[in-house]
């Protein structure tokens, strides 16, 4: 169960990636099983959409070549850069889809208009189906 304490916080103690030029890039193995869990303000408060409508945020930790890093989707943005957007039916399946020992790339450049392009890609982790795998 993820509490609120986890959530308003970050949830695995881990610095979170940035990007505060363009160009920087980030890979590493996703280390934490992935959740969804509804965004909270620094207060405590869930976050709503002025419609009302809740806003959620995909949680996870990855390893990385500088350390361990706290990965998280709660913009259009960055979702978009995974073919999505940070609704909460998105976010649930990839929630379900990204595994432990699986690869998150993401980048960003300008587009030219103020605004980020995001590029990212999730690889699954390598199973080992062992010499019995092709016998059929």
């Amino acid at each position: 169960m993820v509490s609120v304490t986890d959530v308003l916080f970050d949830p695995h103690g881990e610095p979170p990636w940035k990007f505060p030029e363009p160009g920087i890039q980030y890979a590493g193995t996703i280390v934490t099983t992935p959740y969804v869990a509804q965004r909270l303000d620094r207060n405590g408060n869930p976050q709503c959409t002025p419609d009302g409508i809740p806003r959620w945020a995909l949680w996870t930790s990855v390893d990385t070549t500088d350390g361990t890093r706290g990965f998280c989707i709660d913009s259009n943005q960055v979702a978009k850069a995974f073919d999505g957007r940070a609704g909460e039916r998105n976010l649930r399946r990839w929630a379900v889809e990204w595994q432990i020992g699986g690869q998150l790339h993401l980048s960003w450049t300008p587009d030219g208009h103020g605004r980020r392009i995001y590029r990212g890609r999730y690889t699954p982790p390598e199973t080992d189906e062992g010499p019995l795998a092709d016998a059929g």
